[in-house]
């Protein structure tokens, strides 16, 4: 038992040995007050690098955009560009052009699922150009929604 009060005895004796002055104090007190005032400053300071870093990011995003829309504005000043898009959106055409606009209003079920595979080779084909014209010209004018006269 005594071993264990002189290694008590011990231990407790490094702690008297330290002795707590008055500038120790001080700077204890110092050094807690500092960290609760940079402590809150330190926290606005990484939250407003985030929003900075977002907003970088946000400008970045937007330099693109403009980037963008500067070269279709100048895409727009070229005449060609104009008379394409116009061909193409509106359907426009110049004078003495003819213009055929296809539009495929067979039925998906007449169609068929399936397409052939396509193959490396020329094939010829069994149907004849001239009897599928006839057809189709008979069969819109003799057809069920064939105008009446």
């Amino acid at each position: 038992m005594t071993s264990t009060t002189e290694s008590t005895a011990a231990r407790a004796g490094w702690v008297r040995r330290l002795r707590f002055s008055g500038f120790s104090a001080i700077m204890l007190g110092v050094i807690i007050v500092g960290v609760l005032i940079v402590a809150p400053n330190l926290k606005m300071y990484v939250e407003q690098r985030q929003q900075i870093a977002a907003l970088e990011k946000l400008v970045a995003e937007d330099k693109t955009v403009v980037k963008d829309l500067t070269a279709e504005r100048q895409r727009w000043n070229d005449k060609t560009y104009i008379e394409t898009q116009a061909r193409d959106r509106l359907y426009y055409v110049n004078p003495g052009e003819i213009t055929f606009i296809v539009k495929n209003d067979l039925d998906p079920g007449r169609l068929g699922g399936s397409q052939p595979p396509i193959s490396e080779e020329v094939q010829a084909t069994s149907s004849d150009w001239s009897r599928g014209l006839l057809g189709s010209f008979l069969e819109a004018g003799l057809g069920e929604n064939a105008p009446t006269p």
